[in-house]
């Protein structure tokens, strides 16, 4: 299982078949309704929606489970993020899945991103991965990366992404999965500092 190891990038080609990624694509909502991802509503190009989990979709949750140990058993829906044709490329940062009631960010255990499009690739110190249909990527949260700008001339780019994390039971490790998108905590940190300048009365440009 992906949650056993500790390597930074782990990636598994072929993860979701090609009749499998025909019918989550004509699932999702149409693209008028998608809106700013939570706490990156400043970043250009980058929207969220869901995609209802039906007997058709189930599948892949299935197989997420199964390499995960994580269970999807009350989902209904599954985080979708949406990077548009030009969308600028991203400044070097990690994930986190949110922040406390004091603004700093929650760090999980795992990043799990799932290609619904082929799209730009992401770079990490020492790997870079290309977006391709069907392939999983899962990496450290905590691993400093960034992603190609999209061109205007390009297709969207269409993801699922999945923060997971690991705690201590009385009968081991249990996985557990979030229904909401991870995030980029330099951006995050940019919301909070700015954030205090406007309680200061300060004005942000």
């Amino acid at each position: 299982r992906v949650l056993s190891e500790r390597q930074v990038v782990q990636v598994v080609d072929g993860f979701v078949g090609e009749e499998l990624i025909a019918r989550m694509l004509r699932a999702l909502p149409p693209r008028e309704t998608w809106l700013p991802c939570p706490l990156e509503e400043h970043v250009l190009g980058k929207t969220c929606s869901h995609l209802p989990v039906t007997p058709e979709i189930a599948p892949f949750l299935h197989s997420l489970s199964s390499v995960t140990g994580a269970s999807f058993e009350d989902w209904t829906l599954v985080p979708v993020v949406r990077l548009a044709p030009g969308t600028p490329a991203s400044l070097p940062h990690t994930d986190c899945m949110g922040t406390d009631a004091e603004g700093r960010p929650l760090i999980h255990d795992l990043s799990v991103l799932t290609y619904l499009t082929a799209g730009p690739s992401v770079h990490f110190r020492n790997v870079s991965v290309a977006a391709e249909a069907g392939r999983l990527v899962v990496f450290d949260p905590r691993a400093t990366h960034h992603v190609d700008a999209l061109p205007g001339e390009a297709g969207e780019r269409l993801t699922i992404q999945i923060p997971f994390t690991r705690r201590q039971s009385g009968h081991g490790f249990v996985v557990e999965a979030t229904p909401r998108p991870f995030m980029m905590i330099a951006q995050i940190n940019m919301i909070t500092e700015a954030a205090k300048l406007i309680g200061a009365g300060a004005a942000t440009i």
